[in-house]
């Protein structure tokens, strides 16, 4: 299924934003995309990468 233009160019914007703060080594406008919800489970492409936000902390690893 694809996305209508709207949602598309809002999450292009959010990938863009994503890119800039990792780019830039901004972790605080990378975090600040995410939902600020206790429960968020945060889980990368590799094993290694995996933690948990409570609190908007992360406290996971990534190797």
């Amino acid at each position: 299924m694809k996305a209508d233009v709207k949602t598309e160019a809002e999450v292009m914007n959010v990938m863009s934003q994503s890119m800039e703060a990792f780019v830039k080594r901004d972790l605080d406008a990378l975090l600040a995309l995410y939902a600020h919800d206790p429960g968020l489970v945060v889980i990368g492409p590799y094993s290694q990468f995996k933690g948990y936000w409570p609190g908007n902390k992360f406290t996971g690893t990534a190797n």
